[in-house]
């Protein structure tokens, strides 16, 4: 009987020892016993979280604990998968619990039925929801709405304009559905089409978090001829959203290093992947300064809209440019031979 893994699942953490061990106790539960999951303690937790895990894995061989450098969930997504041997990964926030015990048999359902499937995520519900048996219809779509929303952008697309739509429970329920990109927090991937591109890029990494390292991944595989698919149908996963033990307040404009690190990472996302050119990506670049891109506004909507502060504005100016700046450097380092 073959005891190997088919799964190996990566979660990165730092001091969220009761939520991680709920995770983890949800994994324990799986009626899918061929896994293994790698513990990432980004910089060592504080709270308990190392000998909490070195408990479990002491009775429980499938767990693993490894301590690293304070480096980001980036870099600790990518050491897991490199560490495990399975050929299915799994990517999950450690505030996330597999509710139903069949999920990673779901999974690996999913990539046995077509062999094309690169990238798979389970859809999710938050604290305050219950779990999701129908989809909520957008309303119609204007450019006045567009520029003051463009969360309205349809689902698990992405315009090479700058908009990228994320409201995955707008998807039409019990179906599963192909798209452009999808979150990591619950991100099933197969290994030969994460090995092929390289991993998450860890130039993503923003004070020890990451942003839109998923989604320049999903682009990148999806460049490769792979699938990406968003199952909205349970099983669902349980994102509980727990409060962040270190760094910047994720989804605050009002926190100026969020500001700084989104619209760098933003901008220069769209500039590698959809402006790669030396006389399109200044006009991109004057559209983001100019409207914003995404959830990341420009002056337009910072005035308009969010009546922001100069504090703001600097910083969110501040981070357009430093993106600016990266995208130069990395087409000076794809020239070097």
């Amino acid at each position: 009987m073959n005891n190997s893994p088919r799964i190996t699942i990566a979660i990165p953490t730092y001091n969220r020892c009761q939520v991680l061990l709920e995770c983890l106790h949800s994994l324990q539960r799986q009626h899918l016993g061929a896994f293994e999951c790698y513990v990432l303690d980004d910089g060592g937790s504080t709270d308990g979280t190392p000998a909490a895990v070195q408990a479990l894995a002491a009775t429980d061989h499938r767990f693993h604990y490894v301590r690293l450098p304070e480096s980001g969930c980036v870099v600790g997504r990518n050491t897991g998968f490199a560490r495990g041997t399975a050929p299915i990964l799994l990517t999950l926030d450690d505030d996330v619990e597999l509710v139903d015990a069949g999920t990673l048999d779901f999974i690996l359902a999913q990539f046995a039925a077509d062999e094309q499937v690169g990238v798979l995520a389970l859809s999710e519900y938050f604290l305050n929801d219950v779990a999701r048996g129908h989809h909520v219809p957008l309303p119609p779509l204007t450019w006045r709405k567009i520029l003051k929303e463009t969360g309205l952008y349809p689902a698990g697309r992405i315009s090479r304009w700058g908009f990228i739509g994320s409201k995955f429970h707008t998807l039409p329920y019990g179906h599963i559905h192909p798209v452009e990109h999808v979150r990591s927090s619950s991100m099933a991937l197969r290994r030969r089409a994460f090995e092929q591109v390289g991993g998450f890029n860890p130039v993503y990494t923003a004070q020890g978090y990451g942003y839109r390292y998923e989604t320049d991944l999903c682009v990148r595989i999806g460049r490769a001829g792979w699938k990406i698919i968003f199952a909205a149908m349970s099983p669902q996963s349980y994102h509980k959203t727990a409060e962040r033990a270190r760094g910047w307040q994720r989804g605050s404009i009002q926190d100026l290093t969020y500001a700084r690190y989104t619209n760098r990472n933003n901008t220069f996302f769209f500039l590698k992947n959809y402006w790669d050119h030396p006389l399109l990506a200044p006009i991109f670049l004057l559209v983001d300064v100019l409207l914003g891109s995404s959830t990341q506004p420009g002056l337009y909507r910072l005035w308009r809209h969010f009546h922001a502060d100069r504090d703001v504005i600097r910083a969110c100016l501040a981070g357009k440019w430093w993106g600016w700046r990266m995208y130069w450097q990395h087409r000076r380092d794809k020239l070097v031979p």
